[in-house]
């Protein structure tokens, strides 16, 4: 029979009172990762003319405030890309408790103009969260990332078009699974006053195989009709194949606006390859960007008004 001391009782407490103290700090940690994201991305957009500001001198009032100026020559070098969104959701496959967020800025290379265009850097990020932790044991089973570089011309006196603009456009998620990368068009319009189209028009990858299988998805390009009101706006994003027929994937979002930099976002989505994710831990190989899925989602988004992006 095994002899008890007084040292043995006290390694055991202690041992004990150890993995009670872990266990209490993985179940906190999935809700402080949700609650630090959600304020880095409000403070980000909150701050991020403050920040650019201290970056570069400022501009005089009468520069910044001229309509024609404030498209061109904005008064920060870093603003929104694409919309910067912390939304929470469900999903068909085993990761199940899904909390997808998005931050994308772009960058202004070169302080001037040149003949009414500009040099970005932009940096996109989409990510999907597990965030009870349920049975894969890993926070994020998702995350792609999308760098871009590009020039946009604005065209000031059009009384539609607000610019137009060619660049280099990566996408990945690091393991694996990409787009490549690829040339890309663009541009966005106006009509009927309080509608906007953005454009976006794309071949095949430059430095990927191209039959690549995300094709068959994404296609050949992206339509994103937005109408904005006071009290709401309202988006629809899909894609479009012209070298090859693609099925039918849309995005839906509906923000309700609760302060000038932050907004209540509902967002339903009904496609395919929403994401990159192929499922290595389980044989053979689930491809999940093959299958249909439909996810309704809520939570907070920063919105891009009608005059950005």
């Amino acid at each position: 029979m095994k002899k008890l001391t007084l040292s043995s009782i006290v390694y055991t407490n202690k041992h004990q009172t150890n993995m009670g103290i872990k266990t209490s700090i993985k179940k906190k940690y999935s809700k402080l990762i949700i609650i630090n994201l959600f304020i880095l991305t409000s403070f980000l957009n909150h701050n991020i003319y403050s920040i650019s500001e201290i970056l570069i001198p400022k501009k005089s009032k009468s520069t910044i405030n001229a309509p024609k100026n404030h498209l061109i020559n904005p008064p920060s070098i870093l603003s929104p890309h694409m919309k910067n969104y912390f939304i929470l959701g469900t999903d068909s496959n085993r990761y199940g408790n899904q909390a997808k967020f998005q931050v994308s800025v772009k960058l202004k290379l070169i302080p001037q103009t040149f003949y009414n265009s500009n040099l970005y850097f932009s940096w996109s990020q989409r990510t999907f969260l597990d965030y009870l932790i349920t049975s894969n044991k890993k926070y994020t089973y998702d995350s792609v990332i999308m760098p871009e570089i590009f020039i946009r011309k604005y065209l000031i006196k059009h009384p539609f078009i607000k610019y137009v603009g060619i660049g280099i456009k990566h996408g990945s998620n690091g393991r694996g699974e990409s787009w490549g990368d690829r040339i890309m068009l663009h541009s966005k319009m106006y009509f009927l006053t309080h509608f906007s189209l953005l454009t976006e028009i794309w071949g095949k990858s430059l430095t990927m195989n191209p039959n690549k299988p995300t094709d068959d998805y994404f296609g050949n390009g992206k339509l994103i009709l937005t109408g904005y009101h006071k009290y709401f706006n309202l988006s629809a994003k899909t894609y479009f194949g012209i070298t090859k027929k693609i099925p039918l994937s849309a995005e839906i979002t509906l923000d309700f606006p609760l302060h000038q930099s932050l907004c209540l976002s509902l967002q339903y989505w009904n496609g395919y390859a929403e994401t990159f994710y192929t499922d290595r831990d389980v044989s053979p190989y689930i491809e999940h960007f093959r299958k249909r899925t439909k996810r309704f989602r809520i939570g907070m988004a920063i919105p891009l008004n009608l005059n950005e992006n």
